[in-house]
């Protein structure tokens, strides 16, 4: 079911259905594991959507219903400020929660405790959360020339990512890019900075 005015704001209603054959265990989240089977599971989904036509956009989407053997929820906003036409600014949150999981027990790197080969695996109940939020600039200086910076934290590996990225368009075709990421560990009060990705890129179409 969808609803949509006369100046495009929306609103959308959802019933999704889901089988899922897994071959083999996987991991969702960290020691939180997928044993081997098959999965149904059903969710209702919800929404709701401002147009882009507005200085203030806004999306707001959400959810509940089975996840594999257990259930969760969802809930998603994300906002959109666009104060004149050379600035842009959003941020979103996603997070998800999930309940009475049967989860096998274990970590990514080690699977044996999930296999189903010989044994039935070693399973607990389990309730997790994950979290990313994301925050994003774009100051559009001309029609030909951007700068763009996105940050972003997931509360699962605690990364906090920073991306900055220039853009210079000479012609269709000839273009100039710039980026800058820098990697931070977030975990709670030992905050440290990791890796830093500088890359310049020119590119230069030939026609002839």
């Amino acid at each position: 079911f969808k609803f949509t005015s006369q100046v495009d704001d929306t609103i959308e209603v959802k019933f999704v259905h889901v089988f899922d054959d897994v071959p083999r265990p996987f991991f969702v989240a960290p020691h939180v594991g997928i044993p081997t089977g098959d999965y149904h599971y059903s969710s209702g989904i919800m929404t709701v959507e401002t147009s882009q036509h507005r200085k203030v956009r806004f999306n707001y989407t959400t959810g509940i219903g089975e996840f594999y053997d257990g259930w969760g929820y969802r809930i998603n906003p994300f906002i959109e400020w666009r104060p004149s036409k050379h600035w842009r600014l959003s941020v979103e949150l996603d997070e998800r929660h999930f309940f009475d999981l049967d989860a096998c027990q274990g970590s990514t790197r080690a699977l044996d405790t999930c296999r189903q080969e010989t044994n039935e695996p070693s399973k607990r109940s389990t309730d997790f959360m994950t979290r990313l939020i994301r925050f994003r600039v774009l100051v559009a200086f001309t029609q030909d020339i951007f700068w763009s910076t996105v940050l972003q934290y997931d509360n699962l590996s605690n990364d906090l990512s920073l991306q900055t990225r220039f853009r210079w368009i000479f012609e269709p075709g000839r273009e100039l890019f710039l980026v800058v990421g820098q990697g931070f560990d977030a975990t709670p009060g030992d905050v440290r900075a990791e890796s830093t990705q500088p890359i310049a890129k020119l590119r230069w179409t030939f026609r002839f």
